[in-house]
């Protein structure tokens, strides 16, 4: 089932036409819900608003939290000037490399990363 923007749904993994140029090679998992998200954009945006890739309806997150950059080589996390900051393995970062396995937390929710 494909949900209402046609972005990508957990349930099928579906990709919107726009995207359909972009080879996910990585994802997250929330460690709440244990739900995996694919990084299904070249920049693949975090936070409240509806209009980012990853929605996650939490107030100690920003509406646009932080971004995951795929470089082609390597990925990259940017905080977008957040309230709460965006830490890897609980070091505050404005931009770093996200290697497999890491752990990044953005408010009060934790994520890891992972390629495939």
């Amino acid at each position: 089932m494909v949900n209402d923007k046609d972005n990508w749904s957990e349930e099928t993994n579906i990709m919107n036409n726009k995207d359909r140029s972009y080879t996910p090679r990585g994802y997250i998992v929330d460690k709440a819900t244990n739900t995996r998200t694919l990084i299904s954009r070249k920049r693949f945006m975090i936070g409240r608003s509806h209009d980012c890739d990853l929605m996650v309806d939490d107030p100690s997150i920003s509406r646009i939290h932080c971004s995951i950059f795929d470089t082609d080589v390597n990925f990259i996390i940017e905080d977008m000037d957040s309230t709460n900051g965006t830490f890897i393995n609980n070091v505050r970062i404005k931009k770093k490399l996200l290697k497999d396995a890491d752990l990044f937390t953005i408010g009060n929710r934790e994520f890891t990363f992972h390629l495939f």
